[in-house]
């Protein structure tokens, strides 16, 4: 009954763009009939449904809803501005990291072709304060990326290879695999998938984003003066306090309710820091390089509590600890200039990035487009790539120094050659391209990846 709903809807839309669409800078009216009406599911709300439909046909030519009428059948289109914005420091920002990490920053100049899709996408991070938990759990890893490749495979070619049924009309990881990452290294179609990549010469690209480390950074980026401290002492500070958080997700709960977090006042920093550097010092570290690295991090902290301000985390929308995900999307625009780019149909992101798009060296960038990955095999394969890519960020994240003693103990014969087959895909991937591979996690977790790679891609 919906989809006839949504048909109608569709059809009407339609309609009234070739009747009233004239490039109009001042709203139009769009009313529903009584067809449409009628139609409606019980349960269902026909100004949603309506909504959706509207923001897939016209977000491409630069409309917004704007509001519906109390009696339901009736909606106004209005014309947004365009705001492109400059992501040219940002660019350059990100040269300089490389440069700093790899000891080249021009690894994101190339010409590749890029298909993405994504995994994890959890829309927004929130504390849902009346029912006492997060939206999703905090350790949970978006993960966007795919495969680079100059040659591309049919659907049709890609169904035969995997054996699939032919009423498979689009494959999606769960055709592939299912389960955590020792439950996927089960799987022979995996294992396909990774031999077809390995043949090809194709690579695997992504960033992945730790929810509970992005976070929490800004408590530490919000001190004064911390910025200008060695990347080494940045990172490895970011790192600590990501452990003591980890520790203790429930303390984490419990000082985003309190402090209403990010949205601190100005009031409370003193509190808020303190509070932390407390939490801190009941942190037992197994080493002396981390009894030291504690111990330096709850000076900052101390440092933090006599602040008048801590700019990132003040004023800020109160409980909302990630707002959207597009952010994610235009770094990698901003950063591949010279690359194509294909990504995965996401209407969100679609919006935000029609009515803000990327802007580098006074230039709008238009190295990307968006597709339905049911017409592209690529991308139907990079969900399958970025798929395992979240569970085995997932894994290390679980087992940490621990890993290589569950493989050992736990894996059989095929499950360990399909992860070397894994790893060895990662490997010939980053050692083509090191930008490729793009963390925001903690440095001891990315360090942990790297390790795993080269211990298992044999």
């Amino acid at each position: 009954m919906i989809d006839i709903l949504k048909d109608k809807i569709r059809t009407q839309i339609i309609e009234v763009l070739k009747t009233q669409y004239q490039n109009q800078k001042t709203p139009f009216r769009f009313v529903l009939d009584k067809s449409v009406l009628t139609s409606c599911p019980i349960g269902e709300d026909v100004r949603e449904v309506a909504d959706t439909e509207f923001r897939k046909r016209l977000v491409y030519m630069g409309f917004q809803y704007e509001y519906s009428k109390s009696n339901c059948n009736e909606m106004h289109m209005l014309k947004y501005m365009v705001c492109p914005v400059d992501y040219s420091k940002f660019r350059k920002y990100t040269k300089a990291q490389l440069s700093y990490m790899l000891g080249r920053g021009d690894y994101i100049d190339g010409n590749f072709i890029l298909y993405y899709d994504e995994t994890n996408n959890v829309k927004k991070f929130l504390l849902k304060e009346g029912k006492n938990k997060f939206n999703v759990s905090p350790d949970t890893i978006f993960v966007l990326g795919g495969v680079e490749a100059n040659s591309g495979i049919s659907f049709a070619d890609l169904r035969d290879t995997l054996a699939l049924q032919s009423n498979v009309k689009e494959i999606k990881s769960y055709n592939v695999y299912d389960g955590q990452l020792p439950d996927c290294l089960k799987s022979n179609k995996l294992e396909i998938v990774l031999d077809l990549l390995i043949s090809k010469g194709w690579h695997i690209h992504f960033q992945s984003l730790n929810l509970l480390y992005w976070s929490i950074v800004d408590i530490l980026d919000s001190i004064d003066g911390f910025s200008k401290q060695p990347p080494e002492i940045i990172n490895g500070l970011k790192a600590m306090l990501y452990r003591i958080m980890k520790s203790d997700v429930h303390f984490f709960y419990n000082f985003v309710l309190r402090y209403k977090y990010p949205g601190l006042k100005s009031e409370e920093i003193g509190l808020f820091y303190n509070d932390i550097a407390d939490k801190c010092r009941l942190y037992q570290p197994d080493s002396t390089y981390l009894l030291n690295l504690k111990m330096l991090l709850i000076e900052w902290l101390c440092k933090a509590s006599k602040q008048q301000e801590a700019v990132f985390i003040q004023e800020e929308p109160e409980l909302i600890l990630l707002q959207d995900l597009a952010y994610l999307y235009c770094c990698e625009v901003s950063s591949w200039i010279n690359s194509r780019i294909i990504f995965d149909n996401e209407i969100d992101v679609i919006y935000e990035m029609s009515r803000f798009p990327v802007c580098v060296d006074g230039q709008i960038m238009d190295n990307y487009h968006f597709v339905e990955s049911t017409t592209d095999a690529m991308v139907q394969l990079s969900d399958v790539i970025v798929g395992i890519v979240a569970r085995y960020l997932s894994f290390i994240e679980k087992e940490a120094y621990n890993l290589a003693n569950y493989v050992d103990a736990n894996f059989n014969e095929k499950q360990l050659r399909i992860f070397c087959k894994l790893n060895k895909l990662l490997k010939m991937s980053r050692d083509y391209n090191p930008a490729f591979i793009h963390q925001t996690t903690s440095i001891e977790y990315h360090g942990l990846l790297n390790q795993y790679i080269d211990k298992y891609s044999v």
